[in-house]
């Protein structure tokens, strides 16, 4: 059934089944409305609705419709066609106007003989003004079909370009193109190499080139590229000199010249030194004060870089600057000579010895630049001298040593060398004398030295006293006898009186000056200067409510102060007279709890 219901449909009623009857119609009188490129614009978009409507009776009707389907497409290509027949025939018609338009401009160039070719260019020029407003249609259809095609084909032409090619560094001397580096790695390297063939100048190779090389990035085929080696070589062929291969001559790094062979500047040299030698004392040696090397490489072939033998002996015997003086005129001083010189006033007392700054007189001359050779030789005289080599001192801490002690743990021992030496002589008169050798024959031996960090005070024998039970030292330096007890005592006044602590003194008396030091380590909380009857006082906590006190210490010998704290034998002050007393001695106190005990408790 599905198929008798299709079968009667022709290409132009299943046509309309999806779209007005009148299509076809539409499509040539759009296209005869449009531009004669209107089949290549639409073709597209009618080749996709063939698609889908192929689709949409494959979807709605079945395999049944494909037939239907088949007839809607021909009759679409056949309006299709038409369409194309109708746009090539308006560009067929347009293309022939346009070139019976060109003719007739032609034609009309001809009768203007004396200016055809202006008269022409204008007449081409009005035209195409024109044509751009009345064949609107043509040229918008041209630009639409030609400029896609442009895009791709330009697509391609540049995808193609960089496909084959890579960025790289173009050299360029004088002009010319040398060749391409990969990157300003190889650019550098090709420089680098051209250096080191060309000894004549280290620093730069413009000077033989004739100028630095440039550069800019540009895109070339890969097989373009060159190599350091190739571009150093390219560079070299492009010098503004020939280059040939000799023998350079270098004083002191300084280039000279070049010789053809190696054989004649060694020649030269030695015609100049040998007079010298054959005069020169026995025992003495002969020798160029500056450094003469050689090196062979490439050299630019010129008179003033490539010399003959002759030349060289000739420029080497002659001076390269001859000495300058200056003589004094009226209201001359060193310090103006100097500057009209251009050199110190170190560099003038050297070159005039005789020189007295405070009496110059008018006309006198003096010596402001020396004669300098291109080489000078010198005789050196060599002798050996023995001497001593002195030993070193090392000194180590050792707090197993009372402080302020020494004690040597290695004796040390001098060494011995022998010196070699030289006396320089230029033009036969002494310039001076040169180390050349130093060789030890014997080896010193160090010294070792302790020195003691340890506590000046480290027995109780040093200090006449003290306990062992409580580890507390005597508090007083050679002063070991007691004047006075802990306890009660008579006075001269009061008639019986507290004593609070013991008074120390040395035995036969002069106690005045002996040194007082802390009995323990603590913390200094109070450091006076007249402190009630006490004078000069020092008063140490030493922790679990224990404290001491010192008194009557010399003005300004306490060595301590509040707040610092002390170590077991540290100097407090010395033994005075300072405060109530009736003589020189330490009022030695210790505080339990803050009430006074007796001290020979802890120190007895």
């Amino acid at each position: 059934m599905a198929n008798e219901r299709y079968a009667a449909f022709d290409g132009k009623e299943a046509l309309d089944v999806l779209q007005p009857a009148d299509t076809g119609a539409v499509v040539v009188a759009h296209a005869q409305r449009r531009s004669p490129f209107f089949f290549v614009e639409r073709l597209g978009d009618r080749v996709i609705t063939a698609v889908l409507w192929a689709v949409s009776l494959l979807w709605r009707y079945g395999f049944a419709g494909v037939a239907v389907g088949l007839k809607a497409a021909r009759y679409l290509l056949r309006q299709l066609g038409r369409t194309a027949q109708n746009g090539l025939r308006a560009l067929a018609s347009d293309v022939r106007g346009i070139h019976r338009d060109l003719s007739m401009l032609r034609a009309g160039a001809k009768l203007n003989a004396q200016n055809r070719g202006k008269a022409l260019r204008r007449a081409y020029r009005t035209y195409f003004l024109r044509s751009l407003r009345e064949r609107k249609r043509f040229w918008q259809g041209l630009c639409n079909a030609a400029l896609p095609l442009l895009a791709v084909l330009a697509l391609a032409v540049l995808g193609a370009r960089l496909h084959t090619t890579v960025p790289a560094l173009e050299v360029r001397l004088h002009d010319s193109v040398i060749g391409y580096a990969a990157d300003e790695r190889t650019a550098r390297r090709a420089m680098d190499e051209l250096r080191d063939i060309l000894p004549q100048d280290r620093s730069t190779a413009a000077a033989v080139l004739g100028g630095n090389p440039t550069y800019r990035v540009r895109r070339v085929p890969l097989s373009a590229l060159s190599g350091s080696a190739k571009l150093s070589e390219a560079l070299l062929a492009h010098a503004k000199a020939p280059l040939v291969r000799a023998c350079g001559i270098f004083i002191d790094g300084s280039f000279l010249c070049a010789v053809r062979n190696e054989s004649d500047a060694v020649a030269a040299f030695a015609g100049l030194i040998a007079p010298v030698r054959e005069k020169a004392a026995r025992g003495r040696t002969v020798a160029f004060v500056e450094e003469t090397t050689y090196v062979q490489g490439l050299y630019a072939d010129d008179p003033e870089t490539l010399w003959d033998p002759v030349e060289l002996k000739r420029v080497l015997r002659t001076p390269k600057s001859e000495a300058q003086y200056h003589t004094v005129q009226a209201g001359d001083t060193v310090k103006t000579i100097c500057k009209k010189a251009g050199i110190d006033e170190t560099a003038l007392r050297a070159l005039n010895p005789d020189m007295d700054p405070e009496r110059l007189t008018a006309g006198q001359k003096l010596l402001t630049a020396a004669k300098s050779d291109y080489v000078h030789i010198k005789e050196l005289e060599y002798y050996t001298y023995g001497g001593v080599v002195p030993f070193e001192t090392i000194r180590r801490e050792s707090d197993a040593l009372r402080a302020g002690t020494t004690k040597l743990l290695q004796t040390g021992k001098n060494g011995r060398q022998v010196t070699t030496a030289a006396n320089t002589y230029l033009d036969g008169k002494k310039s001076g004398i040169a180390v050349v050798s130093v060789q030890q024959t014997k080896a010193p031996v160090q010294q070792i030295l302790l020195i003691g960090t340890g506590s000046p005070y480290q027995s109780l024998g040093d200090l006449g006293g003290g306990s062992a039970r409580t580890g507390w030292i005597w508090p007083a330096v050679g002063a070991y006898d007691l004047s006075s007890g802990f306890g009660y005592r008579s006075a001269r006044i009061s008639g019986r009186s507290f004593h609070g602590g013991v008074d120390i003194v040395k035995p036969g008396g002069h106690s005045t000056g002996a040194p007082v030091i802390a009995a323990a380590a603590g913390r200094v909380i109070e450091a006076h200067s007249g402190y009630r009857g006490y004078g000069h006082t020092v008063v140490i906590d030493h922790g679990d409510g224990l404290s001491t006190r010192y008194a009557h210490m010399q003005p300004g010998s306490l060595t301590v102060k509040a707040g610092q704290k002390v170590t077991q034998g540290q100097q407090l002050g010395r033994i005075g007279s300072t405060g109530n007393v009736t003589g020189p001695h330490l009022h030695f106190e210790v505080m339990k709890n803050g009430v006074r005990v007796n001290p020979m408790n802890y120190i007895g």
